[in-house]
């Protein structure tokens, strides 16, 4: 019989290796040289979808198939019987011997192998001489013996016949299938999933789809069980997806039967490591009947449901264990979870204990509703935030209360988003309830939208809100106050306004006794530190900054630390805003707080700028960019990217540079960022100085003295000030130079900063030599004595000595600003400063030195790709390791790393390390 065909059949997505291995062995048939294939994978894999394709990728084929049913599976010959049907009217053209063989097989005898196997083989040669066979049997295990057995033996006799034989089968352990050729299904990976399911469900949300993709474990009748199975809330993001998702019945019953086989004891000890996966098999054999041991798992091990790894119970079908879950009584499953609380205890695995907990009594209770919300303590201290997350979502659910379960559902919408799941945080806090309520709880949910708000939306609008939830909290949790008033300060800060700024530290005045946490004292110092360095205050400023920062390191928490950098930042001192804020992001990393990282990377690019750590700098940048974006913070992202376009301008990589500060400047503005905005607008000026242009940088930097909140920064004023003065004395408006170095050297002085005291000593050099004054070198000179004794502003050394022996090589004294000219180009070279260099080269050659050599192979003349390969192995990284982090492959890595290596005219990972440090 031949099948209908449409011409476009639907793509499988993931299979197109395994599409066109059936594919050539259907044109194998077609062309003379016959062909066999045994697909096997798990239930739900797609071996059905593949053989499907198969039978209507032709309609000139005569098919016949026989797939296996198990309620014939003890019917000898009732597959051969349905093989042999649609060719019935064929069988008496056969030799008498196989119209024999075959007659017995119509009715209803089970055959004589080999001689049915013959028999059927030229039945579907005759058949062939018209037009090619194709014989299909999906689930050929669960086909009789006989039948299984003489059609394994007809498909390894294909060759030189118009014939394909395809089969599948689970796997191919059946001895009666040995030596027919296998092709196993593996299953979808992550990306493939989510197409597959965006394929299906075009309208679901991405975050949705993700988790779908995540939850199937890449078994497509599973991911197409969940979206049929969910509802259109469940698919838009408008309710939580429910845990466990539901499976198909198809998935379901092709695990029933063969569970159901197994021994009660075994079966007991699957679910438990159903409902614990993962679990020690101590573990499991403590949680099951006081009888069962080790020997009990013996049947499923035998039967491919489990195997040991270690020490830990492993399925190898993921879908199982969930097939494990759902298909037993929810009795069961509560008795499971009670068992299990006995085993993991509340002291050393928190989150385990609360999750069996839970579900072993889901039902509201007040009493164990407080006591799991004390658990999210023990558990984010030895868990991290992801856990935390999870205990506090299973507190709310058992809370009666629905101002306290708000409460705690916002407590765990802060937590999933600091572990790095922006769209989960967002689940829960749509569980939390309305914004604007009223309340403890309404002011903590909105304390927790405020803050998210501020990582991706508008600046003013979240100092606003979290202004607002610190006013509601005020009568009822002084701790919670504080902590929504810092954040509104970085809201404020990020958006550069001062006058918001203010009115928050101002709220903080009086909340904290001296018997209070560290961590209430911590915050009421960064807020007036912070405050008093906005209005101009710097000695007293400087003393609550170090308090803060003092805190901050005795207490050592990652949201801690990265304030304690900006007030490191407000110092003035580029060394310890480089420690703290590379403690923030690796305490960050430790304790699984993803969120946290790239905020803590933000400051650690400006430390690594000042200090000529370039490629260091470039490589957090980029990391942090990643991250932020995979963690829903777009905000962050800008602000990294203004850090990257300040390195661009360092480098003279003018393209990039541009590239980068206009999209900082066009979403900064969008969502008043001041900061990003007035960094991005810092790098331009600098670039525009790089080459030559000071008309440019100086109407730049005049413009964003003045530029309002949301499309500047006073501090980033104050700190471009020597940069700002350099092009104002180009421009000869001394006048205008004299004043804004006037606060900046109240800030370097009041600030006790070195680095900031070299450069009031360089901006008094370049005007001095504006005003013909000899004293210009003096202070020179001075400027360089600062940078030597502070050491971690190696940027702006080089710059003063580039512009020092400039000074000198106009006012003809050619032995000095060789020197200093000399050590300008080496220190550039060696940053990788390639336009910087090229005006210290020309400078020498200017003052008689025309053998001024090219510039040295930098890590700055390689790609971001390359760098950041560079970078990693510097690390000690193995290529296969680069190429995991990375999501490339091994053979992409070597081919980046030659063009490394030929480009740093190196030999060697040795050489490479040295070079990237």
């Amino acid at each position: 019989m031949t099948t209908p065909s449409p011409r476009h059949p639907p793509v499988l997505r993931g299979r197109t290796q395994e599409t066109g291995a059936v594919t050539a062995a259907v044109g194998a048939a077609r062309e003379g040289r016959g062909a066999a294939l045994l697909v096997t994978g798990a239930p739900g894999l797609g071996r059905t979808a593949l053989l499907d394709r198969a039978e209507r990728s032709d309609t000139d084929l005569v098919l016949v198939r026989a797939d296996g049913v198990r309620a014939e599976a003890d019917m000898p010959g009732a597959g051969l019987q349905r093989l042999v049907r649609p060719l019935a009217d064929r069988v008496g053209d056969l030799r008498d011997l196989h119209a024999r063989a075959l007659e017995e097989v119509l009715d209803g005898g089970e055959g004589r192998a080999p001689a049915t196997a013959a028999a059927l083989l030229a039945l579907f040669t005759a058949a062939a001489r018209e037009h090619p066979v194709l014989c299909v049997a999906d689930d050929a295990h669960l086909l009789d013996t006989s039948s299984r057995q003489t059609l394994a033996a007809v498909a390894r006799r294909t060759g030189g016949e118009h014939l394909a034989v395809l089969m599948s089968a689970p796997t191919a352990a059946d001895p009666l299938l040995t030596g027919v050729p296998e092709l196993p299904l593996r299953p979808l990976d992550r990306r493939e999933a989510e197409a597959a399911a965006s394929d299906a469900a075009p309208g679901a949300a991405s975050h949705v789809r993700a988790a779908l993709a995540r939850t199937c474990h890449g078994n497509p009748l599973a991911l197409r069980g969940f979206l049929r199975l969910l509802g259109r809330a469940h698919l838009t993001g408008g309710r939580p997806l429910p845990d466990p998702l539901p499976l198909d019945e198809r998935l379901l019953e092709a695990h029933r039967t063969a569970l159901e086989a197994l021994p009660e004891r075994t079966r007991d000890l699957l679910l438990l490591a159903a409902a614990e996966p993962g679990a020690g098999i101590d573990a499991l054999v403590a949680a099951a009947d006081g009888e069962a041991s080790v020997a009990d798992l013996a049947p499923a091990e035998e039967a491919g449901a489990v195997r040991a790894d270690g020490d830990r119970l492993r399925f190898p079908d993921p879908v199982l264990r969930t097939a494990v879950y759902l298909l037993a009584p929810v009795a069961r499953r509560r008795g499971a979870h009670a068992r299990l609380e006995e085993v993991f205890n509340a002291e050393h695995a928190p989150s385990r204990h609360a999750r069996h907990r839970h579900l072993a009594a889901p039902e509201s209770d007040t009493a164990r509703a407080d006591a799991m919300a004390r658990l999210a303590v023990r558990a984010r201290a030895l868990e991290g935030d992801g856990a935390a997350a999870a205990v506090l979502e299973r507190a709310a659910r058992l809370t009666p209360d629905p101002h306290d379960r708000a409460f705690r559902f916002a407590s765990a919408a802060d937590a999933a988003w600091r572990s790095g799941r922006p769209d989960r945080s967002a689940d829960l806090l749509a569980s939390a309830g309305p914004p604007g309520a009223t309340g403890p709880a309404g002011a903590r949910v909105d304390m927790v939208r405020g803050h998210r708000m501020l990582l991706n939306g508008d600046a003013f609008d979240a100092a606003d809100t979290l202004v607002s939830a610190a006013d509601r909290l005020a009568p009822h949790d002084r701790a919670l106050t504080v902590e929504a008033l810092v954040h509104a300060a970085d809201a404020a800060s990020f958006a550069g306004d001062p006058f918001r700024h203010h009115d928050v530290a101002q709220r903080g005045e009086g909340l904290v006794h001296e018997d209070d946490p560290d961590e209430m004292h911590f915050g009421i110092a960064f807020l007036q530190g912070c405050t008093l360095s906005f209005q101009g205050h710097y000695p007293e400023a400087a003393e609550h900054l170090r308090t803060a920062v003092r805190l901050a390191r005795r207490i050592d928490e990652p949201r801690l630390l990265k304030r304690a950098s900006v007030c490191a930042l407000r110092l003035g001192d580029a060394r310890l805003v480089r420690d703290l804020a590379s403690r923030s992001a690796e305490t960050a990393r430790r304790r699984g707080a993803v969120a946290l990282i790239p905020q803590a990377l933000q400051f650690l690019v400006y430390a690594e700028f000042w200090t000529a750590r370039l490629p260091s700098a470039v490589g957090n940048g980029m990391k942090g960019l990643r991250l932020s974006r995979e963690t829903g913070q777009p905000n962050c992202a800008t602000h990294l990217l203004a850090g990257l376009s300040l390195l661009a301008a360092i480098q003279g990589d003018e393209s990039t540079c541009r590239a980068r500060a206009e999209s900082v400047l066009e979403s900064g503005r969008r969502n008043g960022l001041g900061l990003p905005v007035a960094l991005a607008e810092w790098a331009l000026a600098l670039l525009e100085m790089s080459q030559g242009d000071a008309v440019a940088a100086f109407t730049r930097l005049k413009t964003l003295a003045h530029a309002e909140p949301g499309r500047g920064h006073p501090t980033m004023r104050v700190l471009t000030a020597p940069l700002f003065v350099e092009a104002a004395v180009r421009n000869g408006a001394e006048d205008q130079a004299e004043v804004a170095l006037a606060g900046y050297e109240r800030w370097a002085e009041g600030s006790d900063s070195t680095s900031g005291r070299a450069l009031v000593a360089r901006s008094r050099a370049l005007l001095a030599r504006a005003g013909d004054s000899r004293d210009y070198a003096a202070h020179f000179e001075e400027a360089l004595k600062f940078h030597r004794s502070c050491a971690d502003d190696e940027v702006e050394r080089a710059r003063t000595a580039f512009l020092f022996g400039t000074a000198l090589r106009r006012e003809r004294d050619p032995g000095r600003a060789y020197v200093h000219l000399r050590d300008a180009l080496e220190s550039f070279e060696r940053m990788g400063a390639r336009v910087w260099a090229e005006r210290a080269r020309a400078e020498l050659r200017a003052n008689g030195a025309p053998d001024a050599r090219t510039s040295a192979p930098s890590p700055l003349d390689l790609t971001e790709q390359q760098r950041s390969i560079a970078l990693l192995v510097a690390e000690g990284a193995t290529n296969r390791e680069i190429a995991a982090h990375l999501f490339l492959s091994p053979r992409t890595v070597e081919y980046h790393l030659r063009a490394v290596f030929r480009r740093l005219n190196i030999r060697s990972r040795v050489d490479l390390a040295r070079l990237m440090r």
